[in-house]
Order: C-alpha cells, then sequence, then structure tokens
C-alpha cells in the first residue's frame, strides 16, 4: 500500500493540507464550544473538494448569523447577559418576566428587601405583611407610651416652675394663672424675655412668628421655630443649636418644602352609612385630605355596585380595566381638584368603595411614613371603606393568584342578583 501511494502524486502526503485540516477542526471545535448555532459542525467526509464545499456553506451560514445579529443586537446582548448569569439569577429573572420590565426595578428591591428582613428577624414568627404591620403597631404604641411619661413628667416640672414664678413675677402669674389682666396691655415678647426660665420648663417647644428676640436669655432653648419669616435675626444665631423657619404652602412658588406638618387623628364617629350627609361629608373631606398628603394621586374607577380607589401602579390598573370590563368599569378622568372627586366617590354610600394597596402602602416609594399611611388606611376602614392589599411576596410565589383574590373580593360586590320569582320567561313558537 505505501507503494501504491508513493507511485500516485495526488495521495503523496502533504503538510500545508494536514495544517489546513487541522485548523478547520480546531475552529469548528470553538463555533461549537460557543454554542452559537443549535446543531453541532462536523466533518465526517475525508474529500477535498467536499471538504471545500463544507467550508463555503459554513462561512455562508457565518455571514447569515452576523446579519442577524447586526439587525438584532440589542435582543442578543440580552441573550449574553443572560447566559452569563447564574442559576440564581436565572430564575429571579424566570420570575420577573411575568411583569411589565418598567417595575422590575421595584420588584426586586421588595423582594430583596423582604428576603434581608426574613433572614435578620430572629423570631419563631414567620415574617407576613400582617406580622410586620402587628410589630409596626408595637412599636407605635411603646413610643406612646413614652410620650405619656414624659408628658407627665412635663406636668410635675411645670407644677414647680409655676411655683417659682408666684415669687419671682406675681403680676404675671396671676395673669395667668387667676386669669386677672394686667393693668395695661401686655407685650409678649417682653413676657417672654423676662420669664425665658419658666416658659422653657412649661413649654419645651416655642413657635414664634417673628424672630425679634435679640433679648431673650440664651441657654433654656435649643432650637428657635418660627412661622413666615422675612429676614433672619443675625443676631441671635449663636444663641441657637439649630433655627427652623416655616412658610405657608402658598408661599413657596414652587420651591419645595423640608418639612410638611400633617394633622395626625380622624375622628370616627361610626360607619358612613350610619351618618346623615351633613354628618358625613366633613368625615370624608378629612379622610380625602388625609389621603392627598401622602404624595400620591390615586387612579379612580366606578364600577355598577361599588367604586375602586386604586394606589397600585399602572401595571395593575390596567388589569384593573381589562379584568373587570364585563362589570361595567369605567376609569374617571382626575381633573385639578382630585380632592372633590374622592369626596363624590366616597360620599355615596351605596356603593362599596375598595381601597387597593401594594405592600400595605399607599406610596410604597416614601416608606418613611409607614406608620401614617397605615393610619390614613385604618380610618378609611373603620368608616366603612374595604381595603384589599396586592402582597408582591405571594405574587413572586404565586404567581397572579394574590392578584386574582383581589379581583375576586371586588366581583363578588359587583354581581347581578336575580330573583328566580321576577323572571321573566319568553317563549317563540314557528
Amino acid at each position: 500500500s505505501t507503494f501504491i501511494k508513493a507511485s500516485n502524486k495526488i495521495n503523496l502526503n502533504n503538510e500545508h493540507m494536514e495544517d489546513l485540516e487541522f485548523s478547520l477542526q480546531s475552529l469548528l471545535q470553538r463555533i461549537n464550544d460557543a454554542n452559537i448555532f443549535v446543531k453541532p459542525f462536523e466533518i465526517n467526509t475525508i474529500s477535498f473538494r467536499k471538504q471545500v464545499d463544507f467550508v463555503s456553506n459554513l462561512v455562508k451560514e457565518m455571514d447569515i448569523m452576523m446579519l442577524r445579529i447586526s439587525q438584532n443586537l440589542s435582543y442578543y446582548q440580552w441573550l449574553s447577559f443572560l447566559s452569563a448569569c447564574n442559576d440564581r439569577m436565572k430564575k429571579v429573572i424566570q420570575v420577573l418576566r411575568r411583569f411589565d420590565p418598567e417595575d422590575w426595578t421595584g420588584l426586586f428591591k421588595k423582594w430583596y428587601h423582604y428576603e434581608i428582613l426574613s433572614r435578620n428577624v430572629h423570631s419563631e414568627i414567620a415574617l407576613t405583611p400582617a406580622n410586620i404591620e402587628k410589630t409596626n403597631k408595637l412599636h407605635l404604641a411603646n413610643q406612646q407610651s413614652k410620650l405619656h411619661h414624659s408628658v407627665n413628667a412635663s406636668i410635675s416640672v411645670r407644677q414647680q416652675a409655676l411655683t417659682e414664678l408666684k415669687q419671682t413675677n406675681p403680676e404675671f402669674y396671676q395673669a395667668i394663672i387667676k386669669n386677672k389682666k394686667y393693668q395695661q396691655s401686655p407685650y409678649w415678647k417682653h413676657i417672654l424675655e423676662e420669664n425665658t426660665a419658666f416658659f422653657s420648663l412649661s413649654y419645651p417647644v416655642i413657635i414664634l412668628d417673628d424672630d425679634d428676640i435679640k433679648n431673650m436669655k440664651p441657654g433654656h432653648y435649643t432650637a428657635l421655630y418660627y412661622v413666615n419669616p422675612t429676614s433672619v435675626n443675625v443676631d441671635i444665631l449663636q444663641d441657637y443649636k439649630t433655627i427652623h423657619t416655616y412658610k405657608k404652602e402658598e408661599d413657596f412658588d414652587g420651591i419645595m418644602m423640608d418639612v410638611l406638618l400633617k394633622t395626625m387623628y380622624i375622628p370616627t364617629p361610626g360607619l358612613l352609612s350610619s351618618l346623615t350627609l351633613s354628618e358625613r361629608l366633613p368625615v370624608i373631606k378629612k379622610i380625602a385630605n388625609h389621603l392627598l398628603s401622602v404624595g400620591k394621586e390615586p387612579v379612580i374607577f366606578h364600577l355598577r355596585y361599588s367604586s375602586i380607589i386604586s394606589y397600585s401602579g399602572d401595571f395593575f390598573n390596567d388589569l384593573f380595566e381589562e379584568k373587570l370590563y364585563h362589570f361595567g368599569i369605567k376609569k374617571i378622568l382626575l381633573d385639578q381638584n382630585v380632592s372633590d372627586t374622592l369626596v363624590a366617590t366616597m360620599l355615596d354610600v351605596t356603593k362599596t368603595a375598595f381601597f387597593i394597596t401594594e405592600d400595605l402602602l399607599l406610596h410604597p416609594e416614601d416608606n418613611q411614613n409607614y406608620l401614617w399611611q397605615s393610619h390614613i388606611i385604618h380610618q378609611a376602614a373603620l368608616v366603612g371603606c374595604q381595603w384589599l392589599n396586592i402582597d408582591h411576596m405571594q405574587l413572586f410565589y404565586r404567581d397572579m393568584e394574590a392578584f386574582d383574590l383581589v379581583l375576586d373580593a371586588i366581583k363578588a360586590k359587583n354581581e347581578i342578583k336575580t330573583d328566580p320569582k321576577k323572571q321573566i320567561v319568553l317563549e317563540f313558537s314557528a
């Protein structure tokens, strides 16, 4: 056989041809390892002509692949990122694919923070939204207990201050305790400056409408609060650690406020349905004002037998319109006076008012005011509004089943109830 090969020039060993074949095998190995194509390439022929055809076909496939990549670059960049992720990250992305991509960042944050809490809270009680809410209520009760203790302590201090005031300034003591008038109209600025020690013990926080108190003895108040200032009195800057100024909202002309003071409590005289219209209106107005204080406007829907005041995101609001279409849902366009629309929605007690929240919050992005938001929700529930919550943890682990529970509660109030005795039977004959 060696003699026959040697006698035929075509079959003589050629190092250049062997190098080419080895290079082709190495290239195919790299292409197959990269998983660029679904079907791996194999050379199953030793014919040089067929190998040339194989290489030509390979170049054609590569050209087509490069053309597809150039036309769909962002898609293949996404696939490249996905393939580089580990298995845990791929599972997270697989869950997020169920939701609107615009909500991905917020959803991931909520899931991540939930996992951090659940792993660091040393308790046998499962960390659920209800338990989180219970923990916050206990914290609030503890803070209120401390506040009551401080108030009781301040009362005893005030009694001591009054005793000292009776000896040092009997005229002022008679004016505030015995309600006796001064012989001349008092100038409270001078009274404050002359009795700073008494005021600081009895009233630890002082709020003024003017800062012209340069003669008040320093050391008694560490902070000064005054409203609607026209200028700053530089002579008193060194007497206080901090000076806080407040203006009315309409005086800011578009300037963002540092602090917004809110009223904390809403009277709950009972269910709205049990009140007369004149009694119901002021309660609803207060609730509406408090709802708007969270900094997020709701989306309002009307149905046949209920209304929806939704503080959820656009993704869920669009689902409400889609899933409740056959129940006559209508989205109310909010004008500039959102408060009036809210009041009109809750004023109709013949319809059940549903409040929709995400993760127990009216404004999930502003979780610093959790207790305030929770208080508003519970006050609305006490007067007869129904509160439905969309729990993102349940959405992660149970898919859209958690949202379906919210839909079922709304549908139950809007099902058309028919009395079989009052139904009409129509018969048609040919």
